[in-house]
């Protein structure tokens, strides 16, 4: 993306955009998998130029990619407890509480094989959410989900917004009401939009209230 100034704080914010635009490369330099190319990023106020940098955002953040890595043959439980490890951390308390929060405490057992879509997402933000970051990153969280499972999701993230700030990438415009505090939407490489959801929804028509209009005309994409 080209380089372009913008803050995120707290809460939950939106990322929209049509495939190519620009939302998993930014997670990605933000997730301290790759570097950004110009300009500046920081996480939790750490330079991801420096190496220094880096290993103190890697720390702060936790990322959950498109495709989350997963053993088949684990359990749930062993599954949070091994993105802990990979973390530098031992902790059963840590480990049980991600589970408590992400809503797979009941699932503890379970090998990942046998879940769902939903369960897989929410053991994956369970994975993220482990070594108890101030900085989320989820791309895609809701992709590929039935609606009982993407609500199940949301919720989960509805509940980890008021202690930990989160970048959430989604094509569905449905997700942002009720969920996201702000809402910001790219398209070629460029922020076309960043604001709070009621601002967003008002784009070039005051009145509108389809979200999906006010995404078409962020994006350039004809209604």
């Amino acid at each position: 993306m080209e380089s372009q100034s913008w803050v995120h704080s707290s809460g939950i914010l939106g990322l929209l955009g049509p495939n190519g635009a620009g939302k998993t490369s930014l997670l990605s330099v933000l997730g301290t998998l790759r570097r950004p190319s110009s300009g500046t990023a920081r996480v939790g106020g750490h330079d991801l130029q420096t190496r220094h940098g880096i290993a103190q955002a890697r720390a702060a953040a936790g990322y959950l990619p498109q495709s989350g890595f997963f053993v088949p043959s684990f359990t749930v439980r062993e599954s949070v407890a091994y993105a802990l490890w990979l973390k530098g951390q031992r902790s059963n308390a840590l480990v049980e509480e991600a589970l408590e929060r992400s809503n797979t405490a009941h699932l503890a057992t379970r090998k990942m094989s046998g879940l769902s879509g939903g369960e897989r997402q929410r053991v994956g933000i369970a994975q993220a959410v482990v070594s108890q970051p101030g900085v989320l990153l989820l791309d895609e969280p809701t992709a590929s989900l039935d609606p009982i499972e993407r609500r199940s999701v949301l919720d989960v993230l509805a509940s980890l917004s008021g202690t930990t700030t989160i970048i959430m990438s989604t094509h569905n415009v449905a997700d942002l009401p009720g969920i996201c505090d702000s809402v910001m939407a790219v398209s070629r490489g460029k922020v076309r939009f960043h604001g709070s959801v009621r601002a967003f929804a008002a784009v070039d028509a005051p009145t509108a209230t389809d979200l999906e209009i006010a995404y078409a005309r962020c994006v350039e994409v004809p209604a």
